[in-house]
């Protein structure tokens, strides 16, 4: 099994809040999972890393050809587990009240498969040259969703859709979701909302279609991510005027392209045709026009919804 895995703090947060494991035991059995922090002053940050270090090391010591029924307890008694780490940290340092974290796992075996998730973090899988999600995801929108209050559609635009309605150090108990899942797969893919968030399901499937590795696909979601990143950008950043951060983001798009990371395999023709000439002229992109119909807006919430529309368009 080949495995890769990469964070990327962006240009707007000065430190990563993510944390990440990909470890195996004697028996080669393997855990991947993946923790989205929240709170401020890097609290985030440490409950992600309590996280992911307390999983890790027990995984190790402590998960060895175990039953799928057994896997399953075990899964839910480290959560309960990091949970109290988490809440016992809290109370010691004062600074970091209000922290949390997401998480998001998968363990494989030669016999089974199990996803779990607290949060909004993700776990897909390819089978067919398709992408299904596993896991639930748990916000205030797909609740929504869930209740008939909200379509699909109007939850993307929500201005509350990255409330959680759960997370490790939120609640107290707390229960994870686990699934079964099917043997018979390609593919595995973990990630946080910093990537559902701005990357729809068809373009991450392109990616995973390449006959690229593991690391050059991780490589290309990353690229693909900062490249939507970019463009929501130009909106609110056109406002602005803040373009040195606009062209530290115009760099490493172009030195992306440059180093093969930046191909067509995961846009449509029209967002291609953009991605280039965002690289080839940045200042050229913003036409008359589009400058005119962003000073129309006076709210960042309109802006958004004005910029989704724009985008959807071309």
């Amino acid at each position: 099994m080949k495995s890769f895995y990469l964070t990327d703090a962006g240009k707007v947060r000065d430190h990563n809040e993510d944390s990440v494991i990909i470890v195996k035991n004697k028996n080669n059995e393997c855990l991947m999972a993946i923790a989205d922090g929240m709170g401020g002053h890097s609290a985030g940050e440490v409950a992600s890393s309590i996280a992911i270090g307390y999983l890790g090391k027990h995984f190790q010591e402590t998960f060895l050809n175990l039953s799928k029924v057994d896997a399953v307890e075990w899964i839910r008694n480290s959560t309960n587990e990091i949970n109290s780490l988490i809440f016992q940290h809290e109370k010691t340092h004062p600074e970091s009240k209000g922290m949390g974290t997401t998480l998001v796992l998968a363990i494989i075996t030669e016999d089974y498969i199990l996803f779990g998730n607290v949060g909004d973090s993700s776990g897909y899988v390819m089978k067919d040259n398709k992408l299904h999600k596993v896991t639930y995801d748990h916000t205030l929108v797909n609740l929504l969703v869930s209740a008939g209050e909200l379509t699909k559609e109007e939850a993307k635009e929500h201005p509350k859709k990255n409330v959680l309605m759960k997370a490790l150090g939120a609640n107290d108990p707390v229960e994870i979701d686990v699934f079964d899942c099917d043997m018979e797969i390609d593919e595995i893919l973990l990630c946080s909302d910093g990537l559902t968030n701005m990357l729809e399901n068809d373009q991450i499937e392109r990616v995973l279609l390449g006959d690229s590795g593991p690391k050059e696909k991780v490589e290309k979601l990353v690229v693909s991510l900062k490249y939507e990143s970019y463009r929501w950008n130009l909106f609110r950043l056109a406002l602005e005027y803040k373009y040195a951060f606009l062209l530290t983001m115009h760099k490493e798009l172009v030195e992306a392209r440059e180093k093969g990371l930046f191909d067509k395999s995961y846009f449509t023709d029209r967002a291609w045709e953009n991605a280039n000439r965002i690289v080839d002229d940045m200042d050229g992109y913003f036409d008359d026009t589009c400058r005119g119909e962003l000073k129309k807006y006076g709210s960042a919430e309109e802006l958004s919804v004005a910029a989704n529309k724009y985008w959807k368009k071309s």
